[in-house]
């Protein structure tokens, strides 16, 4: 139905049902106080001052301010242990250096294969390919 509307009628008409909607919301929600309005809906009727007082009237009551520090949960880290550096490079090269790193990251060497047995083909070979 809106498709054959062009873009500015169609945008028209989807607001005025949009507001319909909402108008109607509101009626229900005036006729059912207990009731839960829908979201994006207007109340039937809204204070136009909060319940503490007229926030502009010097007197009113002005609740205190709360502040919690971002750094309350904060939890520190264990202290770990450091290796006087001296002993840790005799360790380094009595093992072998950073190559002994590397093979140990590398992993275990792969077994060598036995070598294949000789496959006899008998199959021509392709024009210009030599045995």
């Amino acid at each position: 139905m809106f498709s054959v509307l062009p873009p500015r009628a169609r945008r028209a008409a989807l607001r005025a049902i949009a507001g319909a909607l909402l108008a109607g919301a509101a009626v229900a929600a005036a006729a059912d106080p207990g009731r839960k309005i829908a979201p994006g809906a207007a109340p039937a009727r809204m204070r136009c001052t909060p319940p503490d007082g007229d926030p502009l009237e010097a007197g009113t009551p002005v609740p205190a301010a709360a502040h919690v520090s971002a750094f309350a949960s904060y939890r520190r880290l264990g202290e770990t242990a450091v290796a006087p550096w001296k002993p840790a490079n005799d360790d380094v090269g009595r093992i072998g250096g950073w190559r002994a790193y590397a093979r140990e990251a590398a992993g275990p060497a792969p077994a060598a294969a036995a070598p294949a047995a000789p496959v006899c083909n008998d199959a021509p070979l392709p024009l210009g390919a030599r045995p």
